[in-house]
């Protein structure tokens, strides 16, 4: 087979990787000011059907794989994948799959759902991107090439010939006694015609000698195996040569086909609206299936949420915590979109994490889910993605001795995706669910955590940022103050240790009066420095139980 086939089918297996590069956004302003402007946001047809397909009652059904109930989702919304111009919005469905003899058991199921999880949503969101913008690149090409096979078997003939050299080297040297004259020249023949004639000669007359004992025996080891290394050398050239015969003219055609594809933009606002899963356990396999949404309008509102600008939408049937509390969430990930009764609409990060028997591991799946929770809320609301994809097929025909051509075809298929946000300000997420649940399919304790952003949220966490700097500096301006009425008190304790007066004038008195007595009382009191007094203000420290405290159980629901 030729190298040009051999190439390709390598080539086969090489990937390469996009990279996502971080968007920087302009720097907010430190002061957070009120927004007056509140935009209403009529019901679109885009806004209508997202609604609609985020309202849907999930299904499940056992016989029904995750992708089936996906696609029966789209048809209940009246929407296909893609763009949808009657109602625009963008709709990307994307699976992934995994391979697992039975959830119950499997120790790291939970982890590779929500890695699985993962791979769904950067797929749909490649959907996304790359129908936006890509750029391309394809080949196609179809060849006849031509019969000359050596170079595919030159380093074999090469050393089979070096070897057979080496064991003419050695017979010439004990070829050298007898006929100094043939021995050279058997040590500068070539390989061909000419090196074996000689190298039979020299054979013939060794063998003779050796019967008739003009050579000592100990030469007869050494010779009988440089005799049978020649041989095997030979006889091996022979066969590649039969083969590179038999192969020359074999190869009938060539084909090669590929295609690549590399997108890589900032995507701001692509929600799952829907998401599902399924274990098969005739194939054995588990999947996940998301329906991700974007739209014009969509991209609006998640504008609002970075700029913190008040927005309302049309309401919607339920508030925040009803809808929280109506949901099965132990068969949910990734993100949602949520609009409440008061026009408010909502982004919700949902991940889970395996609980084990011990506190301490749900400790570590408590924090790993709220974080994770959190990253979705904050990749729903923009992220750099990256996608790379290559598709490579190859096919050399060769000819048979039965007089059929007989293909041999390999294709292969690189993917690389990527999402990343760095060094980001994410303000107003809120925890509103985190418990401990049983994952109906696997049977599995896991705890699920839920975290949301909206627009008050955002703004009243910027609110509660310049409060709280405006706070430290009073508190800054405090501390100042109690260290500077400290240290002038300090101070005026160092110069009174320091003046001597009253120790001088009791000395002198007593040394005086010749007793070691007190003075009387009737001694004029001895005038004291006044201390320094702080002129930047006055405070006094101390703990204290505020007055009029709030009963503990009534504090917090209002």
């Amino acid at each position: 087979m030729r190298y040009l086939f051999k190439a390709t089918l390598l080539a086969l297996a090489v990937s390469s990787a996009a990279h996502a590069v971080e968007f920087k956004p302009e720097a907010a302003s430190p002061e957070v000011a009120a927004v007056s402007v509140q935009p209403q946001i009529v019901e679109t047809p885009a806004t209508a059907v997202t609604t609609q397909l985020q309202t849907m009652p999930a299904q499940s059904a056992a016989a029904v794989d995750a992708m089936a109930l996906a696609y029966q989702f789209l048809d209940k919304g009246g929407v296909l994948e893609g763009w949808n111009s009657d109602k625009r919005v963008y709709v990307a469905l994307s699976e992934a799959i995994f391979d697992s003899e039975d959830p119950s058991y499997d120790d790291s199921f939970i982890i590779k759902r929500s890695l699985k999880s993962m791979e769904a949503s950067l797929d749909a969101k490649r959907s996304i991107i790359q129908y936006i913008y890509t750029d391309m690149s394809a080949a196609d090409r179809v060849s006849t090439p031509g019969t000359d096979l050596n170079v595919e078997f030159k380093d074999k003939l090469e050393n089979l010939e070096r070897k057979a050299a080496a064991q003419r080297g050695r017979v010439a040297k004990l070829l050298e006694v007898m006929d100094a004259k043939e021995a050279e020249m058997l040590r500068g023949v070539t390989f061909g015609d000419r090196a074996d004639a000689l190298m039979e000669a020299a054979i013939k007359k060794l063998d003779g000698h050796f019967d008739k004992g003009e050579i000592a025996a100990d030469k007869q080891a050494q010779y009988e195996q440089a005799k049978a290394n020649y041989q095997e050398a030979m006889s091996e050239h022979e066969s590649t040569m039969n083969e590179l015969d038999q192969l020359a003219g074999s190869v009938t055609g060539e084909a090669y086909s590929m295609a690549e594809a590399v997108s890589k933009m900032p995507l701001y606002g692509a929600i799952t609206a829907a998401q599902f899963e399924s274990w098969d356990d005739i194939k054995q396999q588990y999947k996940v299936a998301m329906v991700t949404v974007w739209s014009p309008k969509q991209e609006e509102m998640i504008r609002a949420l970075l700029s913190g600008a008040a927005m309302t939408l049309p309401k919607g049937k339920q508030d925040l915590a009803d809808y929280i509390r109506s949901q099965d969430w132990s068969t949910a990930t990734g993100g949602r979109k949520f609009r409440d009764s008061s026009g408010n609409f909502h982004i919700l990060g949902i991940a889970a994490s395996p609980v084990g028997s011990s506190s301490s591991s749900e400790r570590k799946a408590r924090g790993i889910a709220e974080l994770m929770a959190r990253k979705q809320v904050a990749t729903a609301l923009y992220a750099d993605v990256a996608a790379y994809e290559k598709a490579e097929q190859a096919m050399t025909t060769l000819s048979s001795s039965g007089g059929k051509d007989v293909s041999i075809a390999a294709e292969s298929f690189t993917s690389e995706l990527s999402q990343s946000i760095e060094n980001r300000a994410v303000q107003g997420l809120s925890k509103r669910f985190g418990r401990r649940v049983t994952h109906p399919l696997s049977g599995q304790d896991i705890y699920v955590s839920i975290y949301s952003i909206d627009t008050s949220s955002v703004v009243n966490a910027r609110l509660m940022q310049a409060s709280q700097y405006q706070t430290k500096v009073l508190d800054v301006q405090s501390q100042q103050q109690l260290k500077g009425t400290k240290d002038g008190l300090d101070q005026s304790v160092r110069i009174a240790e320091s003046n001597k007066t009253v120790y001088n004038q009791a000395e002198r008195e007593a040394a005086s009066s010749n007793r070691v007595v007190p003075p009387v009382a009737t001694q004029q009191p001895v005038k004291q420095q006044v201390p320094v007094q702080n002129t930047q203000g006055t405070a006094t420290s101390g703990t204290y139980t505020g007055g009029g405290n709030a009963d503990a159980e009534d504090a917090f629901g209002w």
